[in-house]
């Protein structure tokens, strides 16, 4: 009986070890396979990402607010915003996306600096191609209001990509962009606008970019873009 005892807990020890290398051997694979995943996306600009978010953001830190002045519904219509412009930039409805800015609303974005909605529906359309099989999300909304009354919200921009891979003809969707909106929102006519929208630090995946020297420019801040179009 002795004998049976000692051999059934030589058994289960090396079950237990067995299993032990099993879950170590899948952990190690999930776990290059992650690196790998990560390893596609750009870094050359990441270093400084952090300290230009924390300077960036906290004029907007949810702690200076003041966003008790709006009422519920302020805040909703506010919020919405980035929601309608990403749906009409992603499915082309570019009526209803001038018709988001005010009469002088101005976008601040990688591919230009344009004022009035007309100009913002063309520089928007002319890099159609760019945003084929792309969609926009915006999360962490943060609505702030300054002193003067100036309400602004600002929140992360994730872009998706939602096409097949060119490879293998099989779905492959990925995180292809990411960086930092801002709104700055005005009531025109009793309808919540946007005033101006700014976006800042835009990463993008050196899989979907590979030309390092383009994703560093886009990359830049808005003041560092101001400066080199001489706005500045």
């Amino acid at each position: 009986m002795t004998t049976h005892l000692h051999r059934n807990l030589i058994l289960g020890s090396a079950a237990i070890l067995t299993g032990l290398a099993v879950v170590i051997g899948t952990t190690t694979v999930q776990t290059s396979q992650a690196q790998q995943r990560h390893s596609t996306m750009d870094s050359s600009t990441m270093p400084t990402q952090s300290v230009q978010l924390n300077t960036f953001a906290k004029q907007y830190s949810p702690a200076n607010t003041n966003a008790n002045q709006l009422t519920v519904e302020d805040r909703l219509e506010i919020m919405d915003l980035p929601q309608r412009f990403n749906w009409a930039v992603d499915t082309r409805q570019y009526d209803a996306l001038a018709n988001l800015f005010t009469t002088d609303g101005l976008l601040d974005h990688d591919w230009g600096y344009v004022q009035s909605g007309e100009a913002i529906v063309q520089l928007i359309r002319s890099h159609e191609a760019d945003e084929d099989y792309v969609r926009h999300h915006t999360t962490n909304h943060s609505i702030s209001v300054a002193e003067d009354g100036t309400v602004t919200m600002m929140g992360y921009l994730v872009a998706t990509w939602v096409g097949a891979d060119p490879a293998s003809g099989t779905s492959s969707p990925h995180i292809i962009a990411h960086g930092v909106q801002v709104f700055t929102v005005e009531k025109e006519n009793g309808t919540w606008k946007i005033a101006r929208l700014t976006l800042d630090q835009t990463a993008v995946n050196s899989a979907n970019l590979p030309d390092q020297a383009i994703r560093s420019q886009i990359a830049s801040t808005a003041e560092e873009r101001a400066k080199r179009d001489g706005r500045y």
